[in-house]
């Protein structure tokens, strides 16, 4: 019997590996799944985690592993990924996470100096409508 993603990443997140050195062991662990479930499997289990109020404890290492994506060139959906993260953790655009706009900027090919505004997107706005229910 294969046990499913959603099971997987839970045990993870709530009980990290066995050795669980380092600050990262756990988007390690997760990123770790990729080559059995495959990228879209995973993706998609770190957006139902931010689509679920009550995970808001593994919302930083849903970002984590967003970032490994984007590091590795990996496909997601960059403006609903941006509309989630801000409305998860910048909502107003003025609390500047360094994670986010790491994110965001490298998906928008800006620099990290850019003055670009996600929250004024009109494909970020878009979703983030979507999310908040207008």
């Amino acid at each position: 019997m294969t046990i499913s993603i959603e099971k997987r990443v839970k045990d993870i997140l709530e009980n990290g590996g066995p050795e669980e050195e380092s600050p990262d062991a756990k988007t390690e662990l997760i990123e770790a799944l990729i080559p059995h479930y495959g990228w879209d499997a995973v993706c998609q289990c770190m957006f139902d985690l931010l689509h679920d109020e009550s995970q808001k404890v593994h919302w930083r290492e849903v970002v984590h592993v967003f970032w490994g994506a984007v590091l590795d060139r990996r496909t997601v959906p960059a403006d609903e990924l941006i509309a989630w993260l801000y409305y998860r953790f910048d909502p107003h655009g003025d609390v500047e996470d360094n994670e986010v706009w790491s994110i965001t900027s490298k998906l928008k090919g800006k620099s990290y100096l850019s003055k670009y505004k996600p929250l004024e997107d009109p494909g970020v706005v878009e979703h983030l409508r979507a999310i908040r229910g207008w």
